[in-house]
């Protein structure tokens, strides 16, 4: 709940705690009131082309307790939503267990930092397709390394177009924003 000024975990509230907390004006004062969603409330607003990236926080999962990712897959299957989202988290072993349980869901390893032959090998054994590095990683030997190990390689969070600019050079396959119609306005101006 960072947005909300609040050091609190979302796993330890309730939705009704939740919904109490404004946090639109960190973004904007014209968002000012602005309440925190429920993801079905998201998956029914969404068009059709929109691609939906969902980051499973590490804190929100166990190695005891799946009930989370089980909840989450149960809900993207009944809305139809298979195809338009990408789990991301930065436990490798939910990322693994997702493409177990629902392998046509496309999951993203979320990676802060260095890239070493370790951490190829376990990407490797967690079957891993996409990998989402954090922008301070970023570099031509590392994106060789993961390209050539079969990853698509995205990064995150990228918010100016110097940054756009630096990670399309680098042969980045996505970027994550908090500003997707700054990213729009500088692809179509970059065509």
């Amino acid at each position: 709940l960072r947005v909300s000024g609040l050091n609190k975990h979302i796993i330890d509230l309730s939705f009704p705690e939740i919904n109490n907390f404004e946090v639109g004006s960190w973004f904007n004062s014209e968002y000012f009131g602005l309440k925190i969603p429920k993801l079905t409330d998201v998956f029914e607003i969404i068009d059709d082309s929109t691609l939906l990236n969902i980051e499973i926080k590490h804190e929100a999962t166990s190695f005891i307790n799946r009930n989370l990712e089980k909840k989450l897959l149960e809900l993207i299957k009944k809305y139809n939503m298979e195809y338009r989202v990408i789990l991301s988290c930065f436990n490798p072993m939910v990322v693994n267990r997702i493409r177990k349980l629902e392998p046509q869901i496309s999951t993203v390893y979320l990676i802060t930092q260095n890239i070493n032959s370790f951490l190829i090998y376990l990407l490797g054994k967690i079957n891993a397709k996409f990998i989402n590095i954090d922008f301070n990683y970023l570099n031509q030997k590392n994106i060789k390394k993961l390209k050539v190990s079969g990853l698509k390689v995205m990064t995150y969070t990228l918010n100016s177009s110097d940054k756009y600019e630096k990670a399309l050079k680098l042969g980045v396959n996505g970027i994550v924003t908090d500003y997707p119609d700054k990213l729009n306005k500088f692809l179509a101006d970059a065509k």
